[in-house]
């Protein structure tokens, strides 16, 4: 994917004539996304149609692997170009992206572009966010990797803080909001005649799992539709959800049957659809490019005696988020 992304990106900057001016680039990077997590990747339950109309107008790829089954070394060769493994790793540093690293946002600014990253960047801590990384707008940024609820006021992990945090009121979603963000960046450039780069990283579907009730609702009534039983729950030891099963190494989901995880993801569909839409008020459509993927694989397996509830399901690919299985690597 990193490798991808970067040829994409010096392509389409530099071929004569393929667009009338250098497109504008959109890069969507949903955490913890499974691949087979999409309707377009087979999935009976998750409901993902602006995901499925950008493939359906573009290409899809069957083959794509992260850099890494983990969040900050998946982002370390995304943004860079580099395998994480050429990094004189996490230990002792003060931001997992050294400063002196050129991310694909720093490259494009050489080409004139208007450069925007919103949501989670979790490779720098402050002095080392997206505004000193080549990106001249910066929303909810920082070091987190999650929050420590998607409802307002949007607490993070660990106490840390985010660099110019979204605004809003009780019961907000943050998915929402960040969707909001990005889509009002896109309305932002109608009269500019510089092309722009929007990176929308949202922290969906990373946990915790939450979502707004109604959407978990209709999740819920789908699954007895189906005659599935509903997934997701914390399990003392090994004891879960009926559809887990054990080997030597891991309990490992083998349904989509999480309805919050499905809600969440239905709501990063929808702020998806939201910057989609704003390309089109913009009349941009013509020349913008969008680029989507995941950082890894979905959370789908866990080791024995941990009690953490799964998101999905990456079958027929054997398990999931950290393995390099290919449940874990294999990405939308």
């Amino acid at each position: 994917m990193r490798y991808l992304l970067i040829c994409l990106f010096l392509l389409l900057a530099s071929i004569p004539g393929a667009y009338a001016k250098e497109p504008n680039i959109i890069v969507i990077i949903v955490d913890d996304l499974g691949q087979r997590d999409l309707s377009v990747y087979g999935s009976k339950f998750h409901e993902t149609p602006n995901m499925d109309k950008l493939a359906a107008q573009g290409m899809l790829f069957q083959n794509g692997y992260t850099a890494y089954s983990r969040c900050i070394q998946a982002r370390q060769g995304l943004l860079s170009g580099k395998y994480p493994s050429r990094f004189n790793h996490l230990r002792g540093k003060t931001h997992a992206l050294p400063l002196t690293e050129v991310t694909f946002g720093e490259a494009l600014k050489e080409f004139g572009y208007n450069t925007a990253y919103i949501g989670k960047w979790h490779v720098g801590s402050e002095g080392g966010t997206p505004g000193h990384q080549g990106f001249d707008t910066s929303v909810h940024t920082g070091s987190p990797g999650s929050p420590g609820s998607y409802f307002y006021p949007f607490p993070m992990n660990k106490d840390s803080a985010v660099e110019n945090p979204i605004q809003g009121e009780e019961g907000d979603y943050l998915t929402d909001k960040l969707g909001d963000e990005a889509a009002r960046f896109v309305l932002e450039q109608r009269n500019s005649n510089e092309p722009f780069l929007l990176v929308f990283a949202d922290y969906s579907v990373h946990t915790p799992f939450e979502a707004p009730k109604v959407s978990v609702d209709y999740f819920r009534d789908k699954l007895k539709e189906m005659g599935l039983p509903e997934g997701g729950h914390r399990g003392v030891g090994e004891q879960s959800d009926q559809d887990i099963v054990i080997d030597r190494e891991s309990c490992t989901k083998t349904l989509q049957n999480n309805p919050v995880y499905a809600a969440m993801l239905k709501h990063t569909d929808m702020a998806i659809g939201k910057i989609m839409q704003a390309v089109k008020d913009v009349g941009k459509d013509s020349d913008t490019v969008f680029i989507l993927s995941s950082d890894h694989g979905g959370l789908s397996s866990r080791g024995k005696g941990n009690a953490r509830p799964l998101a999905t399901t990456n079958a027929p690919f054997r398990q999931g988020k950290g393995s390099i299985f290919e449940g874990g690597s294999r990405v939308p």
